[in-house]
């Protein structure tokens, strides 16, 4: 009898997460518990990567965790000692699973919904990429999808090389954009299944503007010199990126440009102009990745079998 694939589901678990319950009381321990037991319900295992500087903030993981500790972490430009999205991936490669999931550490993944059957079927060059529901209560599966983002992906390991380093952090804005964006530009087949089963409960944006501010300007200046090289060996795809990409730093004042600032450093003296820049950019990329992700329904038992079956024919 073959033993079952482990799937490990690659994240950082935060030794401080907070969350409000209706009464206002911090539900935030209870919740994260929720969620690694949803994650492990659905047959996953749980690693969480984080820096040596954040472990010592917290001595406890949930049991059925693995950690995983790096020494490098983003105290300067996050101002908190955050991994590396690189770091990440790395862990993701050091597994040796044939198959990844990688997720932001406040979800709850839907029950019953044979995500790890879907997953496991997965051939190279093609990636799971999903959006979040956000809901008001942990127990709720109702609630709005979150457009301006991603919060749950899924690949064959050979397709983690085709991501390179772009000096993003994971638990900061940009590298969920980064990610999918990645894989399509290098070939990856985005899909996603028309159903949610990744659920995140609401609460305060815990970055700070200027630093979303900051990371935005390095993601762009780094994505533009990366599509470029990518549209110099004849990519097609990076090319249509690169035009949206410079439509969307199109100047909106003579005076000002964010293509200048980006190449020269200079400081921002606009904050105003930048953010509806980097707003933008931001939404040019969702965009870019929803209008490539194949929606596959799988509402029914059939429904996800004809889907594996579908998702291990290469091509």
């Amino acid at each position: 009898m073959a033993v079952p694939e482990k799937i490990p589901i690659i994240t950082s678990l935060s030794p401080t997460i907070a969350r409000r319950g209706k009464d206002g009381a911090d539900i935030g321990k209870e919740y994260q518990r929720v969620c690694i037991e949803s994650w492990i319900a659905e047959g996953f295992s749980p690693v969480s990567v984080n820096s040596e500087r954040e472990m010592e903030r917290s001595h406890m993981l949930h049991p059925g965790v693995t950690a995983l500790v790096v020494k490098n972490d983003a105290q300067s430009l996050a101002g908190r000692p955050l991994v590396f999205f690189d770091d990440m991936l790395a862990a993701a490669a050091k597994s040796g699973a044939p198959h990844i999931a990688i997720t932001n550490a406040d979800v709850i993944l839907k029950p019953g919904f044979d995500l790890y059957g879907l997953i496991s079927a997965l051939p190279p060059g093609k990636a799971v990429v999903a959006h979040r529901t956000d809901i008001a209560r942990p127990d709720e599966r109702e609630g709005k999808t979150y457009q301006c983002g991603f919060d749950f992906f899924a690949l064959h390991r050979d397709d983690l090389a085709r991501v390179p380093d772009l000096g993003l952090v994971f638990g900061l804005p940009w590298w969920d954009h980064f990610l999918p964006t990645m894989l399509s530009l290098r070939g990856v087949q985005l899909i996603d299944f028309g159903d949610r089963f990744v659920f995140h409960l609401l609460h305060d944006e815990r970055w700070r503007p200027e630093v979303w501010r900051r990371v935005g300007m390095r993601y762009v200046k780094r994505l533009a010199k990366f599509v470029k090289h990518e549209r110099s060996l004849g990519s097609a795809r990076a090319a249509t990126f690169e035009h949206l990409l410079r439509s969307a730093l199109a100047d909106s004042e003579p005076r000002w440009s964010m293509r200048r600032m980006i190449a020269k450093r200079l400081p921002w003296r606009h904050d105003r102009e930048a953010d509806a820049v980097l707003l933008r950019v931001s939404d040019m990329t969702v965009r870019f990745v929803d209008e490539r992700r194949e929606i596959r329904g799988v509402s029914s038992g059939e429904g996800q079998e004809g889907a594996r079956d579908e998702m291990s024919t290469a091509g």
